[in-house]
């Protein structure tokens, strides 16, 4: 349970930094226009490079003793996940509500089913601190 929220957040931060806004960003997973992105198509995407490269650099690092995260965690994640429905697709609506969850106007009943988003464990403040200084960091 530990693992798919971290791997949550590094991935919906990755998107935030990368692309800023979920029409960007699945634009870029979406390059033909069709209105949906297959599972391979996002295993190939720069975000979840991004990520396993990150991880195995922190690993090597021994930083925070941070977990190496995999293509195949990935994946695995995404599928334990339900976002991809059953011809390994997902729309553009799925998307924007599970990674710019910021950006759906989502009811208090929604927002309290998905326990993940709801509950602001430790992890996600200590999160939203280094995303704080990070900005404050870039700042000339």
């Amino acid at each position: 349970h530990h693992f798919l929220k971290y791997l949550k957040h590094m991935m919906r931060r990755e998107f935030r930094n990368l692309y800023r806004h979920s029409d960007i960003a699945f634009g870029a997973l979406d390059m033909t226009g069709t209105g949906f992105v297959t599972m391979d198509r996002f295993m190939e995407s720069i975000v979840c490079k991004r990520i396993e490269e990150q991880t195995r650099r922190q690993q090597l690092l021994n930083l925070k003793n941070k977990l190496a995260v995999t293509k195949r965690d990935i994946k695995e994640f995404l599928v334990l996940t339900n976002i991809f429905d059953q011809q390994a697709c997902m729309t553009y609506q799925a998307f924007k509500k599970f990674f710019f969850p910021q950006l759906c106007h989502a009811t208090l009943d929604e927002k309290e089913a998905d326990d993940m988003d709801s509950q602001k464990g430790k992890e996600e403040k200590r999160a939203k601190r280094e995303m704080q200084n990070d900005k404050q960091g870039h700042i000339i």
